[in-house]
């Protein structure tokens, strides 16, 4: 069904679990920034986000901008994402569980694809 029963579709089909961070909507990560760019008072914002992904030389150069415009979260994840080939939608999940933030894993659950397809 989900491949219209094409065969070549179907093999082209990455689980949402597996696609690349990268490839989320600008849509989820304004959903995600909102949830995260603010300071929380137990810590568990997008600064230890930056953290537990491997991207704490990141936090320094995104605290001395102080361009409000730009969101904290979306800088952590787009310099996760050109340092880690590992950083898919199931990973960042993980790591937001590890840290507390049912919220923001509700956030993609509710607005992240359930499927891809390869760009091969």
């Amino acid at each position: 069904i989900l491949a219209f029963g094409s065969r070549y579709i179907y093999d082209k089909m990455i689980p949402g679990p597996e696609l690349p961070v990268s490839r989320f909507p600008i849509g989820l990560k304004r959903l995600l920034a909102s949830i995260l760019d603010p300071p929380s008072p137990t810590g568990q914002d997008w600064c230890l986000l930056s953290v537990i992904l491997g991207q704490s030389n990141s936090i320094q150069d995104i605290e001395n901008q102080n361009n409000e415009s730009l969101s904290k979260t979306d800088r952590i994840l787009t310099s996760w994402c050109k340092s880690d080939e590992n950083a898919t939608m199931g990973t960042l999940v993980d790591k937001l569980i590890e840290i507390g933030r049912s919220d923001a894993v509700d956030v993609i659950m509710n607005h992240a694809y359930l499927f891809g397809l390869s760009q091969d």
